[in-house]
């Protein structure tokens, strides 16, 4: 099944939304797209980035054509969960996976070639794996709007190649 990532804000940063508000929208995407056989996941951004947050509010949502798209720095960096709390919360919703890596320097988020930041990513997999996860895993690389990040080309490639070892090696 196809899905389509649903944002609560177009910022990553925690901010005051309308959640009953969202909750409604959101549970009209999710019968519009299941007339469509396509999933809206909601991923972990601004207030949702709380997995507790993001766990009551997809538990509310009364369909069965929902789901959560974790992106893995939003929760760790914005309210300091480990992979497992996260996991915990909303992994049974979990059907893809944005993968990035980051460090915070200086009260400030520095995004980093996978293996290169301090993210929990190979913890993450191995949740996953113990779990049989079947969804998707994909890198996040946001230089369209942080153009000092390394070229894609570069960080694509390590991905891949960082990504198959890290896998092979659980």
């Amino acid at each position: 099944m196809p899905f389509v990532r649903v944002l609560i804000s177009d910022k990553p940063e925690p901010e005051e939304v309308d959640i009953s508000r969202a909750a409604a929208a959101y549970s009209e995407i999710c019968e519009y797209a299941g007339n469509k056989n396509v999933c809206p996941l909601i991923e972990t951004n601004g207030i949702f980035a709380d997995s507790s947050v993001l766990a009551k509010f997809i538990k509310e949502i009364n369909s069965k054509n929902k789901g959560v798209l974790w992106d893995i720095n939003h929760p760790v960096r914005f309210f300091g969960e480990k992979a497992e709390q996260t996991y915990e919360n909303i992994g049974e919703y979990v059907k893809y996976l944005h993968i990035k890596d980051s460090v915070q320097k200086n009260g400030k988020i520095e995004y980093r070639m996978t293996s290169h930041g301090d993210l929990p990513v190979a913890d993450i997999l191995k949740l996953l794996k113990k779990d049989s996860f079947d969804g998707f895993l994909s890198l996040e690389w946001t230089k369209r709007w942080l153009p000092e990040l390394q070229e894609p080309g570069i960080v694509f490639s390590h991905y891949i190649n960082h990504m198959r070892d890290m896998i092979r090696k659980l």
